[in-house]
Parts: structure tokens; sequence; C-alpha cells
């Protein structure tokens, strides 16, 4: 046992050795960190020199651009149309654009008509040339032999008129590059999806709500048009409709119109008559028409009245506030998303992922195992202006049901 204050060689020399080890590795360390810090230093120097490079281009860019638009504003100002030709070609080259669109026939001249032929597709060959004995300034139209003033005089003053109209231009022909309307009608449609069928477009179309909203669609958009068909055909119509107020119209004329076990009487009584707003069926009717038609083109004509996003809004709170006034709970009545909801949270999030994905992908024996609960669906729809809807307890049977088959099917087991 050492004295107390007596040191152990052995352990000495263990420590020592330990103490020298450290005292290694905290030199490589420092010297780790050193070079560490070097290239740190090195790298924000590189990056404040980058930085201060680009900071010069930019200036000498913007001045250059300053003064490249000032020789144009210039030239504009002095009405020099050779001097302005070349600003906005200098102008150009310094942005990289491409000048070999600016020929010479792109810039106004002085001469009222260019040298040379001239083909004005009336049926007579003009041409117009210089006179060698008149003033510079003017020129003489030479006209063919078989030239007659009164069978060419609408001809003449069709030239007179083309002649002046190219002169104000400073064009002779026109080219492509300008003037052209490619899609004159494009300001007549609507690009933008309406709010009630957007979860069902694109990738949303090939999902369980998509498919159970489009078979709805689909067969309302038939039956709606049966209506309309036997509308047109029904005397009642053209003779008392204009004489009864909007309840007797509803009451006592559609329901005469129609044949009473035709699919059209059914889906009126079913999906129409709960709310008198949607007894318009000539917007109803639109409002379809529109979405399918953008579901198929991509945009809806705004001519079409049910295109009309503010008036379907109104449609969808003029229903939601006469059930409203009946009691009824929307919360009770689910929609196409809210069914989809409802399966994923009865499937399980990855039996109703894969089976989603295999709906995405159009697989064929994925999707007609899904469209025998679409169609019974579609039947059974109800309109609320804001798409179709389902009684929550109802469908929620249905999709049970409907995933029990699922289960059941070997084909589309994972």
């Amino acid at each position: 046992m050492p004295v107390a204050g007596q040191m152990n060689p052995g352990r000495s020399r263990r420590a020592d050795g330990n103490g020298n080890g450290n005292g290694v590795a905290m030199e490589d360390a420092e010297a780790e960190l050193r070079r560490r810090r070097d290239r740190a230093k090195e790298s924000q120097r590189a990056f404040r020199q980058r930085q201060s490079n680009s900071a010069q281009k930019l200036k000498h860019d913007h001045e250059q651009l300053k003064r490249l638009v000032g020789e144009i504003v210039d030239a504009a100002r002095v009405h020099d149309p050779a001097q302005l030709s070349v600003a906005i070609t200098k102008a150009a080259k310094a942005v990289g654009l491409d000048t070999t669109c600016l020929t010479p026939s792109d810039t106004p001249t002085d001469t009222p008509f260019p040298e040379g032929p001239m083909n004005t597709n009336l049926g007579v060959d003009w041409q117009i040339t210089d006179s060698p004995g008149a003033v510079a300034s003017e020129n003489i139209i030479h006209k063919p032999q078989n030239w007659s003033p009164l069978s060419s005089l609408d001809s003449e003053a069709a030239l007179v008129q083309q002649t002046q109209t190219q002169t104000r231009s400073g064009r002779m022909s026109p080219r492509f590059d300008y003037g052209v309307w490619i899609d004159p009608d494009r300001f007549l449609k609507n690009f933008e999806p309406p709010i009630d069928i957007a979860p069902y477009l694109g990738r949303g179309e090939y999902t369980i709500a998509g498919h159970i909203a489009w078979a709805c669609l689909d067969l309302g958009y038939t039956y709606l048009q049966d209506i309309m068909e036997q509308r047109a055909l029904t005397p009642i119509f053209n003779t008392t409709t204009a004489s009864l107020t909007p309840e007797q119209d509803s009451e006592a004329d559609y329901p005469r119109s129609l044949p009473p076990n035709s699919g059209a009487r059914r889906l009126f009584d079913l999906a129409l008559r709960h709310s008198m707003p949607l007894h318009d069926l000539d917007y109803i009717i639109a409002m379809v028409e529109a979405r399918i038609e953008f579901r198929r083109l991509g945009y809806m004509r705004r001519d079409n009245p049910g295109a009309d996003a503010v008036k379907r809004e109104l449609l969808q709170g003029r229903v939601f506030e006469d059930h409203r006034k009946r009691g009824v709970r929307m919360d009770q009545w689910w929609s196409a998303m809210d069914i989809e909801r409802y399966i994923e949270r009865t499937m399980g999030v990855y039996e109703f992922a894969s089976f989603q994905a295999a709906l995405r992908a159009r697989q064929e024996a994925h999707t007609n195992l899904l469209m025998p609960l679409a169609h019974s669906l579609a039947q059974r729809a109800i309109c609320f202006g804001d798409g179709p809807r389902w009684r929550a307890d109802h469908v929620a049977m249905f999709a049970r049901t409907w995933i029990s088959m699922v289960r059941n099917n070997k084909e589309t087991r994972c």
C-alpha cells in the first residue's frame, strides 16, 4: 500500500503515455480547425468577390440599357425612321434577341411605292414604274393592253384603296408574324374550372370520388336531355306554362309531361323536385353541359349560362337555405369526396391507397369493380347546387357492402 503523497511509478508512466497521445490528438485537431477556418475565409473572400463582380456587371448592363432606350426615345422624338431602326437593332443585339426579322422592309420608307411589279390579286396585272420624264417623286401606273375603263372601274378603285392603305402602313405585303389572331375565340372561353368539379379533374378523375361524380353527371345529362326533348314535344309547355306560377309549373306540368316509369321522371322526382330553385331545367342542363364540356375540352364557353360561377353559387345558397328552413342537416348528406373519405377510413390506409393507385393507373379490373357502385349511386343522387349528394346512412351501407366485395375479389386482392 503506497504512502499518501507518494505516486505509483507504473501509474505515472501510464499517465505520461496517455498525456503524450492526448497532446498529439489536440495538435491535430487544432491544425484541422485552422485549415477549416482558412478554407472558410477563402470561401467568404471568393463569395464577396463574385458578389462584387455581379454588382459591377449588373450596373454596367443597366447603364447600357438606359443608353439604348435613350437612343430609341431620341429617334422616335425626331421622327427619324432610319435612326429608329438602327437604335432598335442595337438594343435587340445588346439583349441577345434575334435580329434577322428586322429586314429593311420593316422600316418605313420615304417613297410611297416600292419599285418593281406588284400583285394586287384583282385579276389584272398592274405595274408601277418610275416615269423618266416626270418628277422623281411621282409615279405612273401602266395598265395592260386589254384594260377597259368600264370593266375595270371597280378594280381600279380597289387598287387605289389598297395602295393608300399600304402607303399609310409602310408595308406592301403583310407577313404572318403580325396582325394575325391565332385563336380569335380565346376570350370567349373560360379556362377556370368550376369549383364543384375541380377535385374530379386531371388525376382526380380516375379516383373513387371522380368515378362516382362523373357517373352521376353523365347519367344526369342523359336524363336531362330526355326531359328537354319531352318538354319540346308536350303541348302543355307551349300553352299553359306562361300562365302558371312557378309552384304550379313544377307541381303540375313536369309530372304530367314525363312518362311515369321513365328515367327522366325518376331523375326529376328524386334529384330536383325537393327544392324549388332546381326546377329551372334550362339552367340545370346548361350547368351540367358546361361541366361535361370542360372535362372534354379543358374550357367552357362563356356564353353558356351554366359557366357562370356566381349564378351557381347563388343557386347553391338558395337550395341550402331552403333545406335549412326545413331543418335538414347538411352534414347528413355526403358528397363524392365524403364517400371516398369514408371508404378510406373503412378500408384502411394501405388497402385504400393500393386500390386508388390502381384506379389512377387505369387498371381494368379495379375500374370494373368500382363502376357498379358508381352507377348504383348515380341512380340515387340528389342535386344540391354544388354537385350530387347522398344520405350518409344509406351510402355508408352501400360502401360497406362494396368493400366486402372488393376484399373477396381475387383479381384485386393485394
